[in-house]
């Protein structure tokens, strides 16, 4: 069974204070966080925050073993950078095997998820030099079970999605959804195999980074990492940024320019950087609609299409603005002068 197919875990509070207590000898108040496919909880103890994550029953330890493995090559290579730090249980053991489900500890980073925290310029610039750090840390960093090339949301899988198209509802947003894909199949995609790969964190959206003030003081959920071009990592966070934003340009300028000031990207790479960041929404626009079809009640409906409008909106103003001035644009950005 897939892991999306499986139901997360839904262990009662006296379960995970049991489970704390037996594996990692911790206590504390608990709270419950968000989570789609796993099990989650915030404990607040005496000698700090942990998240405790328990993994769906589906879930294969050894990605869970990847994802540790990630914090850890982070920690060793730039230990300020604020990602979770891996907390250690029973005889020195990273993971726990209970009732079918793989259990860790990581540390709690405070702050505002992205989405809701007020915004600057100094935040989007500070966000393009966190995920740079993140790049950098990461070089030469491999691992078998990074390498996922048929995973749903890899950015380098991005047509595997163009089967959904027929789903989406409404005909003026399927012509424009064709209108990427065409020009990702045209123009995108066959420059994509003479670019860098590297593992990534693949998901760095607004309600993946925690801030505080004009500052980035966490990158969370590590559950999508995988192998994939490496000028994805920026392109699937700038996607999500510029969603909805007043001044796309200023938001896109200070993102781009303080990334490359920490980890340069080609010429060619950011070409087609606002393309990727196009396809990224693209893709959730299709996914979306498949998953909405089969949805269980018209409110789980609802809920699986919440965030297509802003997408679609704002697809629709790259469209209108033109993807080639964009590319010119983010080369400049870059550090690269304009032809």
């Amino acid at each position: 069974m897939e892991v999306f197919e499986s139901k997360p875990p839904a262990f009662t509070d006296d379960q995970l204070c049991e489970i704390l207590k037996t594996y990692f000898d911790r206590e504390g108040d608990i709270k419950a966080l968000v989570s789609e496919r796993d099990q989650n909880a915030r404990l607040i103890s005496d000698d700090g925050e942990y998240v405790l994550k328990i993994a769906n029953i589906a879930e294969n330890k050894k990605f869970i073993e990847f994802q540790n493995a990630v914090l850890n090559h982070i920690a060793k290579f730039d230990p300020d950078l604020a990602v979770p730090v891996v907390i250690k249980g029973a005889n020195g053991a990273e993971i726990f095997d209970h009732l079918g489900h793989s259990i860790r500890l990581i540390s709690f980073l405070k702050g505002d998820i992205f989405n809701s925290a007020p915004k600057s310029t100094a935040l989007y610039e500070d966000l393009g030099c966190f995920l740079g750090r993140f790049s950098k840390a990461m070089i030469g960093f491999d691992h078998a079970q990074a390498h996922q090339p048929e995973f749903l949301w890899n950015l380098d899988n991005a047509l595997f999605t163009k089967q959904y198209i027929d789903d989406i509802e409404n005909d003026e947003n399927r012509e424009l959804i064709k209108y990427f894909y065409n020009r990702y199949e045209t123009k995108v995609a066959p420059r994509l195999k003479a670019m860098r790969s590297a593992v990534i964190h693949s998901d760095a959206n607004d309600f993946n980074v925690v801030a505080q003030g004009d500052k980035i003081s966490g990158l969370i959920d590590f559950g999508d990492m995988l192998y994939a071009k490496q000028v994805n990592e920026l392109a699937i966070s700038l996607g999500y940024v510029i969603m909805d934003v007043d001044d796309l340009y200023n938001v896109s300028n200070a993102m781009i320019s303080s990334y490359t000031q920490v980890f340069a990207l080609t010429e060619d790479e950011l070409e087609v950087l606002f393309d990727l960041a196009a396809m990224r929404l693209v893709m959730s626009v299709c996914i979306s609609s498949n998953r909405a079809i089969k949805a269980s009640s018209e409110k789980h409906k609802e809920y699986l299409l919440i965030t297509q409008a802003p997408a679609l909106r704002t697809l629709r103003r790259l469209k209108d603005i033109d993807m080639s001035s964009l590319s010119s644009f983010a080369k400049k950005a870059g550090g690269f002068k304009a032809a």
